[in-house]
């Protein structure tokens, strides 16, 4: 809030919407902010006549959302009645056989099995509750979503804002010097007074926060038998706040030890969601590395052993996500199905969370793909574009003014490699 002089409002007014349209000129987001109705509500004054301008353009907002005056059977009303009212009530989660016997004691109208699901899909794609139907989740549904908020701020927060427990302190500060967090520890967060309503779902909510990736378990598994051992650690990238310090990329992760690709996206920046779901990813399938006596986890940055001989490193730099695969002893040596493999197991990955956060708000939304590849020179430096580097024969890369042929990109792609072998074959 700032405090400014009555005649000084419109010059203010026009001066901030200016520089937030200088600010936001070029970014993807630009289409989703509304600017046009230059509101400047008088925070002092609770009849202020610009609050009823805000009200006014939420209401058009609210009537602009794709889903707003979409038919819905009348057989839902009086259920989606009933969970507002328990909302109302402070109820915050149901498992769903309360769900289903609130449906089927209802006066009004019954909704069969199918119809019940379709309900929670689609009050879910609305944001009005919270249900996936996946084995561990689909026995809960939170029907206030806003519990969530309150899960997240329970230990996704800052300093300032930590418990003052001593042993809470040394958990947020393990949390934000290794992202390590433990099952019991995050127990422990939510007995205080003010996350006590998680408790008594505390598995549940910890299973959501699995499948969200805010919270990554590394999978182990017992050579002998094959069956998957239990899991003490938990990771928090998110809550990752220190850089990497260590000496990895410029003494291991070298020209003659690695290759490395892009993937540069389409904004000026990453949204920090997506590099930490994809760090998350990255954690639940293979071994975090550790070297100089520190585990490479830090912010943006992360290094897993994907073999004795293959590390695999993601790090942000700006608007990419570079991928580097790096070998015991030589770039050489680097066997070509395993980079593709990591090459297009992150490309899948990273596909499924851009479309976890894609905006419902723009129905003209693309349906491309948010990021496209960049393949590095032999130097790591210099990139060119995948369909650029699949075309030509024959690529000097500016700065070093290196050659390079087709062969040096098809480390990454091995399947091409491999229909154009059969092809040949077959053609003889």
């Amino acid at each position: 809030m700032m405090i400014i002089w009555q005649e000084d409002v419109e010059t203010r007014r026009a001066l901030l919407y200016s520089e937030v349209e200088e600010l936001f000129k070029d970014h993807e987001g630009r289409t989703h902010l509304v600017l046009d109705k230059q509101i400047f509500v008088n925070a002092t004054d609770k009849d202020d006549k610009e609050i009823e301008s805000l009200k006014k353009a939420i209401t058009e907002l609210t009537f602009d959302h794709p889903c707003w005056g979409e038919k819905m059977p009348n057989a839902c009303v009086p259920l989606e009645l009933e969970i507002a009212e328990m909302v109302a009530a402070g109820k915050q989660i149901l498992r769903l056989v309360e769900l289903e016997e609130l449906n089927s004691i209802s006066k009004v109208s019954v909704l069969d099995v199918e119809q019940l699901n379709d309900f929670l899909h689609f009050q879910h794609s609305l944001g009005k509750l919270i249900y996936f139907d996946t084995l561990q989740l689909r026995d809960h549904v939170i029907i206030n979503p806003l519990l969530m908020v309150e899960v997240m701020r329970s230990f996704v927060t800052d300093i300032g804002f930590w418990p003052k427990r001593k042993e809470l302190q040394q958990t947020f500060r393990r949390m934000s010097e290794s992202g390590i967090i433990r099952r019991e520890d995050l127990y422990q967060i939510w007995k205080q007074k003010d996350f006590r309503a998680v408790l008594p779902y505390k598995e549940f909510i910890f299973n959501i926060l699995i499948h969200l990736d805010i919270l990554a378990e590394q999978r182990r598994y017992d050579i002998a038998t094959g069956s998957r051992l239990p899991v003490d650690n938990f990771f928090v990238p998110c809550m990752v706040t220190q850089r990497n310090t260590t000496s990895f990329m410029n003494t291991e992760c070298t020209p003659e030890r690695a290759i490395c690709l892009a993937f540069v996206f389409k904004g000026t920046v990453i949204p920090p969601a997506l590099p930490n779901r994809l760090i998350s990813a990255c954690l639940s399938m293979w071994t975090l590395k550790q070297y100089e006596g520190r585990k490479l986890l830090f912010s943006g940055f992360i290094v897993v052993s994907f073999d004795k001989a293959h590390d695999v490193v993601v790090c942000v730099e700006g608007n990419k996500i570079l991928l580097y695969i790096v070998h015991k002893t030589s770039a050489g040596l680097i066997v070509p199905d395993i980079a593709t493999g990591v090459k297009e197991c992150l490309v899948t990955t990273m596909e499924r969370i851009s479309d976890f956060y894609q905006s419902t708000i723009d129905v003209k939304r693309s349906q491309q793909s948010p990021f496209h590849i960049e393949y590095s020179c032999s130097n790591l430096k210099c990139f060119i574009s995948k369909e650029e580097a699949l075309q030509t024969k024959e690529w000097v890369c500016d700065e070093h003014k290196q050659t390079h042929g087709a062969g040096h990109f098809a480390v990454w792609n091995q399947d091409k490699e491999k229909e154009q072998e059969q092809c040949e074959q077959n053609c003889q």
